[in-house]
């Protein structure tokens, strides 16, 4: 038979355990947040965590995030920090946002291996990718977001329209160049 004071030990640390790793998660997402702007941005921190942990490897870590506008991805690698942490799986899923006045509807990947700075996640709960690891990824652009980039973006082209079929993008304009008009 067990003793009591052991598993009442045991709960206790699995239960202070549980907490530190939602503060965390609640942290790290504050601190994404804190780089991104936008109308109603969410950002979601969601980590599957073994035995392991306890020396920084982390089985798998999602971020979602919403609303938000950028001009560049937040998430990058810092190739000089420390890479004592390890993340197994990296999963991002980005909805609706803007980069660089670009409109996204989606951004998907799935990370494999990447590395993080342990001693920074420890000491500031902040989540520094020191090495990012390979994986698959899928953008949606919608045609229409991409018609209003192209004339925000480029002054001379005063119309265009795209035109998705199966595997080509048809993209039709006219513009006014320096010396010439052109369709």
């Amino acid at each position: 038979m067990a003793n009591p004071l052991l598993l009442i030990g045991l709960f206790g640390a699995y239960l202070f355990g549980r907490g530190e790793v939602a503060r965390f998660e609640a942290d790290s997402a504050r601190d994404i947040k804190a780089t991104l702007g936008g109308r109603s941005t969410d950002v979601v921190i969601k980590s599957s965590l073994g035995p392991e942990a306890v020396f920084g490897d982390i089985a798998q870590v999602s971020i979602k995030a919403n609303g938000f506008t950028t001009e560049g991805l937040p998430l990058f690698t810092e190739p000089n920090r420390p890479k004592t942490g390890w993340v197994r799986a990296l999963h991002l899923e980005l909805t609706d946002f803007s980069l660089r006045g670009l409109r996204v509807e989606s951004l998907i990947a799935d990370i494999q291996d990447s590395a993080f700075d342990l001693g920074l996640a420890m000491s500031r709960r902040k989540i520094r990718l020191s090495r990012s690891g390979s994986g698959p990824g899928q953008v949606v652009l919608l045609a229409n977001d991409l018609e209003k980039f192209i004339l925000k973006k480029f002054r001379e082209v005063k119309r265009c329209t795209f035109k998705v079929e199966k595997d080509k993008i048809w993209i039709e304009g006219y513009g006014e160049f320096l010396i010439f008009q052109t369709a």
